[in-house]
């Protein structure tokens, strides 16, 4: 993701819990002491967390934040609770399912099998109203 971003233009840091070669291994986005409004945040969060990744993010956001998850996340009553404290100012579903391989193993998931519909979670800034639903075409 962080290289497509710079190609558009937008200066990128990268962090992650673990080492994978890119950008800053060993931040751990929950702990570490980020500078508040420093960072528009774009991220994959682990499923599991991203309850308190959220809520993390609306600590120290600057104007923007994206999370990719699946359009299933927008129900359950605990999601509801926080999707209520923060609602997106827009969801761009994807048009056909996708793949996500974690820990960027997608060898592991050929068979097709892992396909499920994804969707870019934004909160904007100053964003009041209701959430904006919008469909984005798959980039191959």
């Amino acid at each position: 993701m962080a290289e497509e971003i710079k190609k558009a233009g937008y200066e990128v840091d990268s962090f992650d819990i673990i080492d994978r070669g890119y950008g800053i291994g060993g931040i751990d986005f929950l702990k570490h002491n980020w500078e508040i409004g420093k960072y528009d945040i774009i991220t994959n969060p682990p499923y599991t967390l991203f309850i308190p990744m959220l809520e993390q993010a609306m600590r120290i956001y600057k104007d923007k934040i994206a999370m990719l998850l699946p359009l299933r996340y927008l129900s359950s009553k605990p999601r509801y609770a926080i999707f209520k404290k923060y609602p997106p100012s827009k969801v761009y579903v994807y048009i056909e399912r996708i793949c996500i391989a974690k820990n960027g193993r997608f060898e592991a998931y050929e068979s097709g099998m892992n396909l499920e519909i994804y969707a870019w979670y934004v909160w904007e800034k100053g964003s009041t109203g209701n959430t904006v639903l919008k469909w984005i075409h798959n980039m191959k």
